[in-house]
């Protein structure tokens, strides 16, 4: 995403375009399949013993889709920058909408992040520099109320603190690796839980997940 938004920047836009067009094309036309063929573009899976669905598109998972989304969505948004076109920012607007229906919550904080970023470019250092001063100052300030504030951020996204559950995959999975942490417990090991319904077929995490295969030897 964030190279989707350098692209956009370079005096050629020639690259932009093309990026623009790819992800554009892939993102609205997995936006149509996921939304009037659900049967096709979407996939089902359990989570907490609960049958859940995610909208994928063209894509095998719906982060994918995002992802795409989320590189048109940047990169119109910083074409605007450079050529104001309204046309450009309502493509912008409605790609992050496409992000936001994926349900993936990273290609959503990638976009905004991205956006941020690509904005605080095409000011003077001394307005950057203001810029990612402000965001220290505000991480710090919130530190405190980090409970609160976060659940209502991930919840607008539509997730919880625990990272959708991944916190507690990690801490399974790091259980196991305690108990066989040099040597792992071999290729495709999985998480075990005695959790019902809970399926742990990765530990979420790649390096959590090499430890628990191959050990730290």
């Amino acid at each position: 995403v964030m190279l989707g938004a350098a692209a956009s920047r370079l005096p050629t836009s020639g690259v932009a375009r093309v990026l623009y067009i790819v992800s554009a094309s892939l993102a609205a036309l997995s936006f149509l399949v996921a939304f009037l063929l659900p049967g096709i573009g979407q996939v089902e899976f359990m989570l907490y013993a609960e049958l859940v669905s995610r909208p994928v598109g063209l894509f095998g998972w719906n982060s994918s889709f995002g992802v795409v989304a989320a590189v048109a969505a940047v990169v119109a948004f910083s074409r605007w920058l450079t050529t104001r076109s309204i046309s450009y920012l309502l493509a912008a607007v409605a790609f992050l909408g496409i992000a936001q229906f994926s349900q993936s919550a990273t290609s959503v904080v990638a976009t905004i992040a991205a956006a941020l970023a690509s904005a605080a470019i095409s000011v003077k250092r001394p307005l950057i520099l203001a810029f990612f001063g402000i965001l220290a100052g505000i991480a710090a300030v919130t530190s405190g109320f980090a409970n609160g504030i976060l659940g209502s951020v991930f919840g607008t996204l539509g997730r919880t603190t625990d990272l959708t559950g991944r916190t507690l995959i990690w801490d399974i999975a790091l259980e196991r690796i305690n108990k066989s942490p040099f040597v792992g417990w071999g290729f495709g090991a999985e998480p075990n839980s005695s959790i019902p319904g809970f399926d742990l077929s990765h530990a979420h995490n790649g390096y959590i997940q090499v430890v628990l295969e191959v050990g730290l030897v």
